[in-house]
């Protein structure tokens, strides 16, 4: 349709769709999007397609631009209402993703994605009890949904509802091996169950699965200490040094190699994680990793 209907913005959108479907280059993609908006730039449908490109490349401020403008053209929009969400999502702006996925479960009941999105934001802002109502209804309509199990059950567990934690992230599981989130989650459930068996493949799953996310190598190297290989606990949490993005991962860092040293019987080496643990802010170790900071750095 572009060869004969060259001043025909929709078709320059369809081809650009078909082609991101077919995973051409993204080059060619662009360039029909931004055909599209310079032959109508009152076409809502070529910026909420350019908006999904953007976000896909990680360019969430442009893909923020053109939900804006698409929704100045059409202000019932769903789609860019539903892209709004997620695109808050990928910017960790937990409270911008809610208000947007609200808006769109206002909009159309039906839209199921949204309701993941939805789940997400309420669980990052600790709105577990919101996020378990909006699962249990998804699931109502899709009772196989692996995210919506994942949610559901992570939900449970930030509730300390192990047990109905256990029973979500089980399901997820089953439907979806691969989950990082259920795994991980189901297997720190394990971890505090002393039983590390199960939990070392559910760990390993989750670190293929998301090689970036901090926790579930530091878990790991807890699991391996639980299960008493202090060298593969050492070798675990030293690989998690370049994923730390706070205080809070720091000081799990320390913790685990500190003990992990310990076990190993290098005291005199460990000293410097226990010491490094005590140095930070107070109110982002836990109490017993504190006491047990404390208790390795008396001088004898």
């Amino acid at each position: 349709s572009i060869a004969i209907e060259q001043q025909f913005a929709p078709a320059y959108v369809g081809r650009a769709v078909a082609a991101q479907a077919l995973e051409r280059e993204d080059s060619a993609v662009i360039t029909d999007l931004n055909s599209a908006i310079l032959l109508d730039s009152s076409f809502a449908e070529g910026y909420v397609e350019r908006a999904r490109y953007y976000l896909a490349q990680g360019d969430t401020a442009r893909a923020l631009q053109d939900l804006e403008q698409a929704q100045n053209l059409t202000p019932q929009s769903v789609e860019a209402q539903a892209l709004k969400a997620e695109t808050h999502l990928a910017q960790e702006d937990y409270g911008a993703a809610r208000l947007a996925g609200e808006r769109t479960l206002d909009m159309d009941i039906t839209r199921l994605d949204n309701y993941l999105v939805l789940a997400e934001a309420y669980l990052r802002l600790g709105e577990n009890n919101a996020a378990v109502a909006l699962m249990q209804t998804l699931l109502n309509y899709e009772p196989e949904s692996s995210e919506g199990w994942q949610f559901l059950g992570i939900a449970y567990k930030q509730m300390d509802q192990d047990d109905l934690a256990v029973d979500a992230l089980d399901k997820a599981i089953n439907f979806e091996p691969t989950l990082a989130q259920a795994s991980y989650y189901r297997a720190l459930i394990h971890v505090q169950r002393s039983e590390p068996s199960a939990a070392l493949p559910m760990l390993r799953v989750a670190i293929e699965q998301d090689q970036g996310w901090f926790e579930p190598r530091a878990t790991l190297a807890e699991a391996l200490l639980l299960a008493g290989d202090p060298g593969s606990a050492f070798f675990e949490i030293n690989l998690s040094a370049g994923l730390i993005e706070n205080d809070e991962q720091q000081a799990a860092f320390h913790y685990w190699r500190g003990s992990a040293l310990e076990a190993l019987g290098q005291v005199d080496t460990a000293r410097a994680d226990w010491i490094s643990l005590l140095a930070l802010p107070q109110n982002t170790v836990r109490d017993e990793w504190l006491n047990a900071a404390r208790e390795h750095t008396i001088a004898p």
